[in-house]
């Protein structure tokens, strides 16, 4: 399976298993992101440890990389942002009731988009690994 592939799956389940009284601060397409790493880069994080209570609470080893590096990469956070405005203006008024979408309503992602979302992910992974940061 592609790596983007892969990252389509992950994003699709995190929203889906998400509640939208939860995606403050992007966090289904974090903890999507999180996994997409360890499944690319085995070892590179350790297993998902997080949560969200008024904001979300990434634990565990590379936490301080993802928070910190990944989630202040002009870059990423650009892609990041656009991605998700994206899916909400696009989320029908019956998962916005229901506070979660089913897979069915979420809009057809851009394959573009997300395999540029994976190449900005994995680069920095990669420079972080090289650099003995994470």
């Amino acid at each position: 399976m592609s790596e983007s592939l892969l990252f389509r799956r992950l994003l699709i389940e995190s929203l889906c298993s998400t509640p939208i009284n939860k995606w403050g601060f992007f966090y289904p397409f974090d903890t999507a992101v999180w996994r997409l790493i360890e499944q690319a880069r085995p070892g590179a994080l350790g297993a998902l440890n997080a949560s969200f209570d008024s904001e979300p609470v990434f634990r565990g080893k590379g936490a301080k990389w993802f928070c910190e590096q990944l989630g202040n990469d002009a870059e990423y956070l650009n892609k990041e942002e656009e991605f998700m405005y994206w899916l909400v203006e696009k989320l029908p008024q019956s998962a916005q009731v229901r506070g979660f979408p089913q897979p069915s309503e979420l809009p057809d992602f851009n394959d573009r988009r997300l395999q540029s979302i994976v190449s900005t992910v994995l680069n920095c992974v990669d420079q972080a690994l090289e650099q003995g940061i994470i």
